[in-house]
C-alpha cells in the first residue's frame, strides 16, 4: 500500500522487524541474490520469532490501516521439535494485535489438526475454510477471455475442454493454459492434448518425489484409485479386482495416504479418490503404454 503522504508501508515493516536484515550475495545464475538472515546467531528460534512478531505487533498497532497477514503452508511447524511452543508463542503475540492472520496449507488434514485438536494451543482459534475447485463456467469464461485479450482465439467450448482436464483446479489451469498457449496460433484439441503432455513432464519430478516416500502397496492403492475411484474402498471385489491383498492391507496404506493428503473421500459423491487430479492422471498412465488421446484416459 502507497500514499502520496507517507512511503510505502513494506519499507516501514521491514525497519520495525528488526531480527532480520536483508543480505545481498553472490549468484552464479543471476548475479546476485536477496535474502534475509538472523540478525544475531547468539539466539535461539524460538527468541527470534518472539521479537520478530512483537515487531509485527508494533508495525500492526502504529497501522493506520487493516493489516492482513497470511501464512503459507503454514503446516509445516509440526515437523519441529518446538512446534508446541511456537504455536503457543505465535498464539499469544496474534491475540495482542488487531490484526487478521490466514493460516494456508496444501497438507489439509495437518494444517486442520493443529486448530481442531484440544492439545494444540490455537485449537478453536479460526474458521476453517476449504478452498473448492474453481466454478466450471466461469473459469470457462475466464481462459477464454485471457486468450482473446492476448490475440489468440479460443472457444469457450475449448476452455471448458481444458479446465475439466485438470478438474477446474486454480494452478493446473492456468499452467496447462499457459503451455497451450505457447504451443500455436490456433487453439485445438490437438494443442490442449499436446499442452497437458507438456504439463504432465513439469510436474514429473514433484510426482516421482512423492511416490519415493512410499511403500509398494500404497503406490498400488493409488494406481488402484487413479484408475477406479472407490466407493467401497475395503470390499472384497475391489481389493480383488486391483490384487490389493489383505483388508488390513488396505486399511493401513489408505490410513497413511489420507494422512498425506494424498487420497480423499468425496463429500458429494461418497467415492475415494486421489486429491490432486493431475497427479491422478500420471498414476494412471504408470499403467498405460501409451496414451493417444487424454479423453481416453480421464
Amino acid at each position: 500500500m502507497v500514499t502520496h503522504q507517507k512511503e510505502p508501508y513494506w519499507k516501514t515493516a521491514l525497519r520495525t522487524i528488526k531480527s532480520f536484515r536483508p543480505v545481498l550475495k553472490p549468484d552464479a545464475e543471476s548475479g546476485m541474490s536477496l535474502s534475509v538472515e538472523p540478525s544475531s546467531v547468539e539466539k535461539s528460534g524460538l527468541e527470534l520469532l518472539e521479537e520478530t512478531m512483537a515487531s509485527l505487533g508494533e508495525f500492526i498497532s502504529a497501522a493506520d490501516t487493516l493489516v492482513h497477514v497470511a501464512l503459507d503452508e503454514f503446516q509445516e511447524i509440526v515437523v519441529l521439535k518446538e512446534s508446541l511452543q511456537i504455536e503457543g508463542a505465535m498464539r499469544t503475540h496474534m491475540h495482542q494485535s488487531q490484526a487478521s492472520y490466514f493460516f494456508i496449507g496444501s497438507r489439509r488434514r495437518v494444517l486442520l489438526g493443529i486448530f481442531n485438536e484440544q492439545q494444540r494451543p490455537f485449537f478453536r482459534s479460526a474458521i476453517n475454510y476449504p478452498l473448492k475447485s474453481l466454478p466450471p463456467e466461469d473459469l470457462a469464461q475466464f481462459i477464454a477471455r485471457q486468450f482473446r485479450e492476448n490475440n489468440k482465439e479460443c472457444s469457450e467450448r475449448l476452455t471448458g475442454l481444458l479446465a475439466s482436464l485438470v478438474e477446474h483446479h486454480p494452478y493446473y489451469a492456468q499452467k496447462l493454459s499457459f503451455f497451450v498457449y505457447e504451443l500455436s496460433d490456433s487453439v485445438t484439441e490437438e494443442t490442449i492434448n499436446l499442452g497437458t503432455e507438456k504439463l504432465l513432464m513439469s510436474e514429473k519430478p514433484v510426482f516421482e518425489a512423492i511416490i519415493q516416500g512410499l511403500s509398494p502397496h500404497q503406490r498400488l492403492l493409488l494406481q488402484a484409485l487413479a484408475r477406479d475411484p472407490a466407493q467401497k474402498l475395503l470390499a472384497n471385489a475391489y481389493i480383488r479386482k486391483h490384487r490389493l491383498g489383505s483388508v488390513g492391507g488396505v486399511q493401513h496404506s489408505a490410513k497413511k495416504l489420507d494422512e498425506l493428503d494424498l487420497i480423499e473421500r468425496d463429500e458429494e459423491s461418497g467415492y475415494w479418490r486421489l486429491v490432486d487430479p493431475v497427479f491422478a492422471i500420471w498414476m494412471k498412465m504408470q499403467t498405460e503404454e501409451k496414451v493417444v488421446d487424454w479423453g481416453t484416459i480421464l
